[in-house]
């Protein structure tokens, strides 16, 4: 049993990567049964409509009460019934603890992605933001919640250890994965590209930062940058190219026109899956330092990571010369699994685990 707020069905993106690859790893092990609880529409799976309305309410019930954080006050009552009794019972995110832990199971595990708490930490020394508010007092709740549950899965060490250091022993880390991995032909180093959803607040003040330091030198010096996601058609300068959010096609014409990816974000807690897609693409990806902590050793080898707006400009000069861009390029994709594989691997060290004779 997965239980979901995520559609995974929906264009993957962010959380839809994760909820996708968790959906299919388990399946790899177990009959699973999908509910998502928040979804407007049916797929291959049972949606338990959560309107509108109800959230606001929610919302500001809990605002009154002075009970945070806000951001998982819809999901905190009314939970949807759930008959008969499962294996395991697999809860996306903190959003859908409250309902796994309500649901009969043998092994209750909780796919975190990435710590809240962590996130939050790092957040609090950039801008104030409704979504910011919202997440006011998530640490506590999601050590809480965590607590209760057999197994605790994250996509990063740090994540993981900064939930052992609260005493949530029983985490594993279970690694982001990409569609596929396909080196791609060379391309021209000075075309860069910048994938991301600047919904985000990592992605929108990295990408911020990066255009108001870095990218009036490197128009200087003849490079071109083209920007994929959410809100990136609205960004306007010379010598730039917003393209918004586009189809899996085009974003992978998109990687194959461009020679290195740029990931400048500097905040942020779990694994920028953008950056594991460039790996995987056979791109250099160029980053922060501290924006990349989230990557395993093997990734963090393969990267590019930059300490100073010095480094950027020497190392993006570099990679103009073919020799050094084919090596940075393949070292990326040995370094990446595919979607649902890593998801599958840990499922498997699921205690008494059985193969597909009942749903998970």
């Amino acid at each position: 049993m997965v239980l979901t707020a995520v559609n995974p069905a929906a264009p993957r993106q962010g959380d839809q990567w994760r909820a996708w690859a968790l959906w299919k790893g388990l399946a790899d092990v177990f009959d699973v049964t999908l509910l998502q609880w928040g979804g407007a529409t049916e797929g291959a799976h049972h949606v338990f409509a959560l309107p509108d309305p109800t959230r606001r309410r929610a919302r500001w019930r809990q605002l009154l009460q002075r009970r945070f954080p806000l951001a998982t006050a819809p999901y905190r009552e009314h939970l949807p019934d759930v008959a008969g009794a499962y294996d395991v019972v697999a809860a996306f995110q903190l959003k859908c603890a409250y309902w796994a832990l309500a649901v009969p199971g043998r092994f209750h595990l909780l796919d975190l992605t990435d710590s809240l708490g962590l996130y939050l930490s790092e957040f609090m020394v950039w801008e104030w933001s409704p979504h910011r508010v919202g997440l006011l007092g998530v640490g506590p709740e999601e050590v809480r919640l965590a607590r209760q549950f057999d197994e605790v899965w994250v996509a990063a060490a740090r994540d993981a250890d900064w939930l052992r250091e609260r005493g949530v022993g029983h985490v594993r880390v279970v690694e982001n994965g990409v569609p596929r991995v396909k080196p791609l032909p060379p391309a021209d180093p000075a075309q860069l590209l910048f994938v991301g959803n600047l919904e985000y607040a990592p992605n929108r003040m990295g990408l911020s930062h990066f255009l108001e330091q870095l990218w009036p030198v490197l128009l200087r010096q003849h490079f071109h940058l083209t920007l994929v996601g959410k809100g990136t058609e609205r960004v306007r300068r010379p010598g730039l190219t917003g393209r918004g959010l586009v189809d899996a096609d085009e974003l992978e014409q998109c990687y194959r026109e461009a020679g290195v990816v740029v990931a400048p974000i500097l905040v942020g807690a779990g694994t920028p899956t953008k950056v594991l897609e460039g790996l995987a693409y056979g791109r250099p990806v160029v980053g922060w330092r501290v924006g990349l902590g989230g990557l395993s050793p093997a990734q963090r080898g393969a990267v590019l990571s930059m300490r100073s707006q010095s480094d950027w400009f020497h190392t993006l000069a570099e990679l103009r010369e073919p020799s050094v861009w084919a090596e940075r390029a393949g070292r990326g994709p040995r370094t990446v699994k595919p979607w649902g594989r890593a998801a599958a691997e840990a499922a498997r060290q699921i205690p008494d685990s059985t193969s597909s004779d009942e749903p998970v």
